[in-house]
């Protein structure tokens, strides 16, 4: 079957299980399938069980719908179980390099449905004039290191193009 590809993605758990690395190092492994039942594909996200990685993996399980309080901390109710099987939440797939350096696809991100992104509260127009101007003199003195890339502007028309007249100026 397939990966699914890079990009946000509506997905269902479908699978889960504990595992151990090459490393030593326990982890846990959650096979998505689409949420969608016409889209074709599967991606698999790995959470580790290190004091670094913990915060991370109890988050996305928590998304996933485990509740640690519940399951009395018992990760182990978590392998080869439906517990999970059929929630929907939202992954994030990119393209990282492996450790011999090939790209391949990854599971970044395990999200709420529509989480990635959305803000739990949103300002209204007049929250909004407030808060801008509290913070715009914050904003003009703060050092912003250079970006890595030019910011974008529109395509500026060219002037050798047999369709260009003054009125594509866009100003």
């Amino acid at each position: 079957m397939p990966h699914l590809p890079i990009g946000k993605h509506l997905v269902r758990v479908k699978s889960t299980a504990l595992g151990i690395t090459g490393t030593n190092k326990t982890q846990i492994a959650i096979e998505f399938e689409p949420a969608d039942e016409n889209m074709v594909g599967h991606a698999t996200w790995y959470g580790y069980f290190t004091e670094a990685a913990l915060p991370y993996t109890l988050r996305a399980l928590a998304v996933c719908g485990w509740d640690k309080q519940a399951s009395n901390g018992d990760v182990a109710s978590l392998h080869d179980s439906p517990l999970l099987v059929g929630n929907e939440v939202e992954i994030v797939i990119d393209e990282k390099l492996d450790n011999d350096g090939k790209p391949r696809l990854k599971v970044q991100w395990v999200n709420e449905p529509g989480g990635g992104g959305a803000l739990k509260n949103k300002l209204d127009p007049e929250q909004a004039k407030r808060v801008g101007a509290e913070l715009r003199q914050k904003i003009l003195t703060a050092s912003v290191p250079a970006p890595t890339r030019a910011p974008s502007r529109p395509a500026e028309p060219d002037p050798k193009d047999d369709d260009y007249s003054i009125d594509d100026i866009p100003f």
